[in-house]
């Protein structure tokens, strides 16, 4: 083998190895205002995940004080609410430089006076924060979310060398503009933080990522939550899901843990050729998205 071989040789073995990504999702019951407990169990978790392997590991929606906005309106809850970076991102950027991964971290964020999100920093191997992504779409429905929290107004797609990731927050999964968003400006694989009960989660997830040609990882908080009398039951079953729709792993439904998948992100590009819905689009006819709605 002659040098130029040989380096062609490490060239495609690097690249193989850029392409492929070992990601896992955490999912936990919390204690309801308890950040202690909740980021001390989380951390167990993501030593759990690395020792598997994971480059990439995702917790979920407001893992560090359970999912306390629903249906009570308390003042006390804006309390918990901390800025990024803050003693939650600090903990948890200890964990992604200890085991040299990367971590998405969604929790309540003080932004400033009266500026309060749903928000998932996403942290380095280096424990950076290379931004935030604020959830886009605040529900008003079941739950009180739109009293606690603003609603974020941009999308953030993250370049690693684990491909460009995107992060898509509970309730924006039932958007498919959202998805498109993310995909439109680069992502190859999204992060789906949640806090969810509703029976088509995995249906619904499965739907986006084939219709996007994306790898998805999502993550639900398992266990009953119970404020001033008041119960929600989250559903769990966190799964990571194929470019093609097909479920690569899952964890039962209510069941604690991690989920894992090794991903190779030249499926992605399999993907979309082989669909040609990118090839298709006819962005020209959707200019009406954007008008406001009327009755």
């Amino acid at each position: 083998m002659d040098m130029w071989q040989l380096w062609c040789f490490v060239v495609v073995i690097y690249d193989m190895g850029r392409s492929v990504v070992v990601v896992a999702g955490v999912s936990m019951a919390c204690e309801l205002y308890d950040k202690e407990a909740n980021i001390t169990k989380v951390c167990k978790l993501i030593d759990l995940a690395a020792t598997k392997g994971a480059n990439m590991v995702l917790l979920q929606e407001l893992f560090n004080t359970g999912y306390i906005v629903y249906h009570v309106r308390s003042h006390r809850t804006f309390d918990l609410a901390e800025p990024i970076p803050g003693p939650t991102t600090d903990r948890i950027a200890k964990k992604a430089r200890e085991h040299g991964i990367y971590i998405v971290s969604p929790i309540y964020e003080k932004a400033g006076p009266g500026l309060y999100y749903n928000s998932a920093p996403f942290i380095n191997p280096a424990g950076e924060i290379l931004g935030v992504q604020r959830k886009i779409h605040v529900p008003l429905t079941v739950s009180l979310e739109r009293y606690y929290f603003r609603p974020g107004h941009e999308y953030r797609v993250f370049k690693t060398e684990f491909g460009n990731i995107g992060i898509i927050i509970c309730y924006d999964r039932h958007f498919p503009e959202n998805w498109r968003n993310v995909v439109l400006r680069g992502a190859e694989v999204v992060l789906v933080p949640a806090a969810a009960y509703y029976p088509n989660w995995a249906m619904e997830l499965r739907v986006m990522s084939y219709q996007n040609n994306v790898f998805t990882v999502a993550v639900n908080r398992v266990g009953e939550e119970t404020l001033d009398g008041k119960t929600i039951k989250l559903a769990g079953a966190s799964l990571i899901i194929d470019p093609m729709g097909d479920v690569l792993a899952q964890l039962k439904d209510e069941e604690e843990g991690v989920v894992f998948s090794t991903i190779d992100l030249e499926e992605v590009d399999r993907a979309r050729r082989r669909t040609a819905f990118f090839h298709m689009m006819r962005p020209e006819m959707y200019k009406r998205l954007s008008d406001p709605l009327v009755s």
